[in-house]
């Protein structure tokens, strides 16, 4: 299902940024954080590109005029509620390259996308493309290699993460940290939201949130962009006109 279906038979979606629950608040608070906190000695404006901005949430925690905002959303109800804290939001399909200039973008935020893009390779390299060098870009994933869910595969259980038919891919922080690489991008941050241990659900505590980071609910991962780079899918290729098959790797990466 690419996602303007989804949209068009979830008459149910609700663009009341009310509709974001703690956990999720949490995840938008830690993401500004970090990013404020890796533009820090950054001068001028920080211009941020929101990839599905929903009601534009992110504009609560990133509200001060350094940071200039940009949002891709395909619901219209949430493209109206975002325009009311972004510089700009745009009606726009992920799964179609993103009507952004090359290098314009200081950061890149991806928060709860990645796990609903069926061609991930295709989103990052336009993540690559709309980023200057050195620019951030952070993804918010569910954690396959939570405890929790290593807990739900040893019984045979189905991991919660998985159950959700929108969630098309599963990630673990080592992974991610690879598919990174593979885009020209460095990490230079991973933490999870919350570790939730057992008996001790609230338990808060940076240092180790990104200690025990791949063990948490949520994985938040910040790259770096060190080189421009386009990765392919060669078995995507068929179904997305855009891709060329060059070679009989599972990947191909090759400098832009």
């Amino acid at each position: 299902m690419k996602m303007d279906e989804y949209y068009a038979a979830a008459d149910d979606w609700n663009a009341d940024a009310d509709d974001y629950n703690p956990d999720e608040r949490i995840r938008f608070e830690k993401g500004s954080r970090i990013i404020r906190e890796l533009t820090a000695n950054q001068p001028g404006t920080i211009t941020v590109l929101d990839a599905a901005c929903g009601s534009g949430l992110l504009g609560e925690y990133l509200c001060d005029e350094r940071f200039e905002l940009h949002g891709l959303e395909l619901s219209d109800e949430l493209v109206a509620a975002a325009r009311g804290r972004f510089r700009s939001v745009q009606r726009h399909d992920l799964d179609r390259p993103w009507p952004v200039d090359d290098g314009g973008v200081d950061v890149v935020f991806a928060g709860a996308v990645l796990e609903h893009i069926f061609d991930y390779h295709a989103f990052i390299n336009e993540a690559n493309r709309v980023l200057k060098p050195g620019g951030l870009f952070h993804v918010q994933v569910p954690n396959l290699g939570c405890w929790r869910e290593i807990r739900r595969l040893l019984l045979r259980k189905q991991p919660h993460w998985m159950k959700d038919i929108q969630h098309v891919h599963a990630w673990t922080l080592s992974w991610l940290t690879a598919i990174f690489r593979d885009h020209g991008f460095e990490v230079v941050d991973s933490e999870c939201d919350r570790l939730v241990p057992p008996l001790w659900r609230n338990l808060r505590c940076r240092p180790l949130e990104r200690l025990l980071a791949s063990w948490g609910s949520v994985l938040l991962v910040t790259g770096r962009k060190t080189s421009r780079k386009v990765v392919v899918d060669r078995f995507l290729s068929a179904k997305f006109p855009r891709h060329t098959v060059r070679s009989s790797r599972w990947i191909e990466v090759e400098a832009a």
